[in-house]
């Protein structure tokens, strides 16, 4: 658990957008991976299916809790900055939470915690087809999101 905790939060963080439903997540997470770690086959790594737990059980989080998909970015930029000091780090999460969870999650899986398209297209159940066309989608959006921002 030590070891994939930071990794797991930050996804989940990533994925949900708060700090709250990130602890829920991740603890969670490690919560189910525990219960089911009898049925790991090693089909694929260890890394690859504990985040897949940890992105289906933010979804669970986000439908429960009815999060919506999007934030007003300067709400959260300036939130966050505020209590961070971190503006440009507050941005990019500002940016980040006005994604929808399916984007959020594999913009962080990509550029953020590193995945190869082959290990995100095994955590989230997709072709590798798929994991390139959602991507660029994704990163399409953020830029769009940021422009949109600077004017």
């Amino acid at each position: 658990m030590n070891r994939h905790l930071s990794l797991v939060y930050n996804t989940a963080f990533s994925i949900t957008g708060n700090r709250a439903d990130a602890d829920d997540a991740a603890q969670e997470t490690f919560i189910k991976a525990y219960i089911s770690l009898d049925g790991f086959r090693e089909k694929s790594s260890f890394r690859t299916w504990l985040y897949r737990i940890a992105v289906n059980t933010c979804y669970d989080i986000i439908r429960k809790n009815g999060v919506r998909n999007t934030v007003p970015l300067e709400t959260v930029s300036q939130r966050e900055a505020a209590k961070s000091g971190e503006e440009d780090g507050a941005y990019a999460r500002g940016l980040l939470n006005c994604l929808s969870p399916a984007d959020r999650a594999i913009i962080t899986l990509k550029d953020i915690d590193g995945f190869s398209y082959k290990e995100i297209s095994k955590t989230l159940k997709c072709s590798l087809a798929s994991v390139r066309v959602r991507l660029h989608r994704a990163r399409k959006e953020l830029i769009r999101r940021h422009d949109e921002n600077k004017n």
